[in-house]
C-alpha cells in the first residue's frame, strides 16, 4: 500500500534541481526502499503491508518506509542502502566504506538505531500494541552481514532474509488482526494524503498528546571545559606572584578610599580652608 520511496524520490528531485550535492544519497535511499518493498510483496496474504506512511501527520514530515502487520504482529522496517560492508562492533553498526579521496573509512550508526527506536515506540503508543523494529540493509553487500541478528534492541535484516524473516520473527498472540491493520491505516497515512486532511489530522493528534508530551523538554548538552596541560614551577611561581601583587593593588585602593573619606569628613566639619586642600588633593 502506497508508494514506497516516494518521499525520498520527491526530495532527490527537488535537491537535484538546486544542484544540491545530496540529492544522489536521497535517491539512493529511494532505491533502496523500492527493494524493501519488492521482499516484503512475497508475504502472504494474511500480511498488510504499508509503504511510505506519515509518523506524526500533519505535524512532522518524518515518515515510516514500511509498516507492516500480520499473524507476527507489527513489524516497523527501516530500509538502509548503504554502500559497502555493514558489520557490528561493541554493540552498535558500522559501515565500511571507501571515501571520496580513496581512503577506507568506518562510520558509526548509533544514530540511526536511536531514531528507529523512538519511531517504533511512538508507533506501540499509537496502536497500543508491541511494535518489532528493524534496519534491513538493501546495499549490494548487505550479504555480507550474515544471518539476522539484534543489535541495541533493533533487528538488523539483511535483504535476502527479509520476507523469511517477517513471517517467523516471533508469532503473535491471537488478537483481532483486522481492526489493527485498520488503525495502523488511519493513524499512519500516506505521504501523498491531501494536505488539508493531514493538517485536521495534526490537530487531532495534537489534541490527543498529553500536557507532557506536548511540553516536552529539549535536552540541552553538558558543555564541559577543555582539558588543559598541567602548569611547570616557573609558571605556578609566576601565578602565585600575579596574584600577590593583586592582593596589595587591592589593599592599597581600599586605604586610598578611607583616606579619602576620612577627608572629606573633616574638610566638612573644619572650614574652607581643609575644603580646599581635599579639592586639590582630589584633582592632582
Amino acid at each position: 500500500m502506497g508508494e514506497s520511496g516516494g518521499s525520498a524520490e520527491r526530495m532527490a528531485q527537488a535537491l537535484a534541481a538546486r544542484g544540491d550535492h545530496t540529492a544522489a544519497a536521497w535517491a539512493a535511499g529511494a532505491e533502496g526502499e523500492r527493494r524493501v518493498a519488492a521482499a516484503l510483496a512475497t508475504l502472504p496474504d494474511d500480511f498488510l503491508v504499508l509503504h511510505d506512511r506519515l509518523l506524526m501527520p500533519g505535524v512532522t514530515e518524518s515518515n515510516l518506509d514500511h509498516l507492516v502487520v500480520g499473524p507476527t504482529g507489527v513489524l516497523l522496517v527501516d530500509a538502509k542502502n548503504w554502500s559497502g560492508q555493514v558489520t557490528e562492533y561493541r554493540g552498535t553498526l558500522f559501515q565500511h566504506f571507501w571515501d571520496a579521496s580513496g581512503r577506507r573509512a568506518h562510520q558509526p550508526r548509533t544514530r540511526e538505531l536511536d531514531r528507529l527506536r523512538w519511531m517504533a515506540d511512538e508507533v506501540a503508543s499509537r496502536l497500543g500494541h508491541g511494535v518489532t523494529q528493524a534496519i534491513c540493509l538493501a546495499g549490494r553487500d548487505a550479504h555480507r552481514f550474515g544471518p539476522p541478528r539484534v543489535v541495541r534492541d533493533v533487528w538488523v535484516v539483511p535483504l535476502p532474509h527479509l520476507a523469511t524473516w517477517a513471517r517467523t520473527v516471533q508469532r503473535c498472540p491471537e488478537q483481532d488482526l483486522t481492526t489493527l491493520k485498520v488503525e495502523a491505516r488511519t493513524e499512519f497515512p500516506s505521504t501523498t494524503t491531501d494536505p488539508m486532511l493531514l493538517a485536521a489530522m495534526g490537530r487531532a493528534l495534537e489534541q490527543r498528546a498529553t500536557p507532557a508530551q506536548r511540553r516536552r523538554p529539549v535536552r540541552r548538552p553538558v558543555r564541559r571545559p577543555a582539558p588543559t596541560a598541567p602548569l611547570t614551577r616557573r609558571q605556578r611561581g609566576d601565578a602565585r606572584r600575579a596574584a600577590q601583587r593583586a592582593r596589595t593593588r587591592l589593599r592599597l585602593r581600599r586605604s586610598a578610599a578611607g583616606l579619602l573619606v576620612a577627608a572629606g569628613v573633616w574638610a566638612a566639619t573644619s572650614g574652607g580652608a581643609a575644603a580646599e586642600w581635599v579639592v586639590g588633593l582630589l584633582g592632582a
